[in-house]
C-alpha cells in the first residue's frame, strides 16, 4: 500500500513490487487502501472524526504500508494484526521528527496543523509492525526499535535508457522545489552563481527562489511541477551537470542518495553535499562531494569546461548504477525484508489470509 501515487510511493513500493513479482514473490499493489466497513463510537473531537470499528480483511499474509501517521489508517493496522493475524511491514523514508519547519510537509506531520495525520500516531504503527524498513542507518536508530532492516533507494533500471537533450554547450541542473528544500541550495554560499551563468542553469521543477539561493538576481528556467512519469524522461533531458546541495542537518544526515542515483542513471555526473548516503555512493564513482563552496565552483567549472572529463564521469556513474543500484539488480533484499515479517512471534491466533497460488 503505497503512501502516495508520487516518487516515494513508487521508489519504496510501487517499483519494488512490480520487480519482486516478477522475481515470482505473490504481491499485489493495492492504491485505495483499507476499506472501512464501519466507525466505532462517537465522534472524536480530539481528531476531528470518528474511531474505525471494523474493515474489511486484506487478502494477504503481510502487509506492507508507508508512512503511518493518519489515525485511522493507524487504526487500520492495528485491526489487521489483532483480529486477522496479519503481518506489518513499515517502511520509514525520512527523520519526520527532523523536518525543517520551513518544509512544506512540517504542516502535514506536526499534530498542532494536522490533529488526524501527525508524528504522534507513529510511535503506534511501530508498535504494530513487524518488520520496519528505512533507507539509511540514521533511521534504523530513530525508528527501527531493534526491528528494522536498512533497504537503501534505488533507482528502476528503465532510467538506464534515457538520453540527454542535443545541444552544443552543457547544462547544469537540480531537480526540486525550495518548498521541500528549505536552505539546501544555500550551503552554496553563491558559488554556483559563480560558475555557472543563469542562462545555462535548469530546474525540473518550481525555480521559485532558486535564484536568490544559489546567487544569482533572477531565477532560472524551470518546468514547474511535473507529472511523476513525466520526470524520468524531462529530467535526462533538460541539463548534463546535476547538484545535489543539502544542508548539514538531522533530517538531510538521514536522506538518501536518490537524487544523485537518478542523475547518474541518466549518464549525469553530479555535484553533490558530504552527506552519509552520498558519501556511500560516491565511492562507486557516483557524486562528485563538494564540502565548500570553492570545492562546489571548482567541480563545476571543470565540468563545463572539460566535455571528455564530464562525460567520462557520467558513463562511469551510470556504468555504476547498472550494476550496483538497481532496484531490479537489488530485488531480493526487498523480498527478503518484507517476506522475514512471517518469522516474527504472532500475537495472535487468528488464521492466515494466504492468496492461492
Amino acid at each position: 500500500m503505497p503512501g502516495d501515487t508520487g516518487a516515494c510511493g513508487h521508489f519504496r513500493l510501487a517499483f519494488p513490487a512490480e520487480a519482486a513479482h516478477h522475481a515470482g514473490l505473490n504481491v499485489k499493489l493495492l492504491q485505495a487502501g483499507f476499506v472501512v466497513t464501519h466507525h466505532a463510537g462517537r465522534r472524536d473531537p480530539n481528531v476531528g472524526g470518528y474511531h474505525v470499528g471494523d474493515i474489511d480483511p486484506v487478502p494477504a499474509d503481510v502487509l506492507v504500508v508507508q508512512r503511518a501517521f493518519d489515525v485511522s489508517f493507524v487504526e487500520c493496522l492495528e485491526i489487521s494484526k489483532r483480529r486477522y493475524g496479519q503481518k506489518i511491514v513499515l517502511d520509514l523514508d525520512d527523520h519526520f521528527h527532523a523536518i525543517h519547519p520551513k518544509n512544506r510537509a512540517y504542516r502535514a506531520v506536526h499534530p498542532t496543523t494536522s490533529p488526524r495525520s501527525n508524528w504522534n500516531y507513529l510511535p503506534r504503527a511501530l508498535a504494530v509492525a513487524d518488520v520496519v524498513t528505512v533507507t539509511t542507518p540514521e533511521l534504523l536508530q530513530r525508528y527501527g526499535g531493534g526491528k528494522g532492516v536498512i533497504v537503501p533507494n534505488r533507482v528502476p533500471r528503465a532510467m538506464l535508457s534515457l538520453e540527454g537533450g542535443d545541444r552544443d554547450e552543457p547544462f547544469v541542473g537540480w531537480s526540486g522545489t525550495i518548498a521541500t528544500h528549505p536552505e539546501d541550495l544555500d550551503v552554496t554560499r553563491g558559488a554556483v552563481a559563480k560558475a555557472v551563468p543563469v542562462d545555462r542553469f535548469r530546474v525540473v521543477g518550481d525555480p521559485a527562489g532558486v535564484g536568490r539561493a544559489l546567487g544569482w538576481p533572477e531565477d532560472p528556467w524551470g518546468t514547474g511541477w511535473l507529472p511523476f512519469m513525466d520526470y524520468f524522461p524531462t529530467l535526462a533531458a533538460a541539463y548534463d551537470i546535476g547538484i545535489v546541495p543539502l544542508q548539514n542537518s538531522v533530517f538531510n544526515r538521514a536522506k538518501s542518495a536518490l537524487k544523485s542515483l537518478e542523475n547518474a542513471a541518466c549518464g549525469i555526473p553530479s555535484v553533490v553535499s558530504p552527506t552519509y548516503d552520498n558519501l556511500r555512493v560516491a565511492a562507486d564513482g557516483i557524486g562528485l562531494v563538494a564540502a565548500k563552496p570553492r570545492q562546489w565552483a571548482g567541480h563545476l567549472r571543470r565540468l563545463l569546461n572539460d566535455d571528455a572529463y564530464r562525460l567520462d564521469l557520467g558513463a562511469q556513474a551510470r556504468e555504476a548504477v547498472a550494476a550496483k543500484h538497481t532496484i531490479e539488480g537489488n530485488i531480493e533484499q526487498w523480498i527478503e525484508a518484507w517476506t522475514s515479517a512471517l518469522q516474527s512471534p504472532s500475537k495472535t491466533s487468528a488464521s492466515r489470509l494466504l492468496l492461492p497460488g
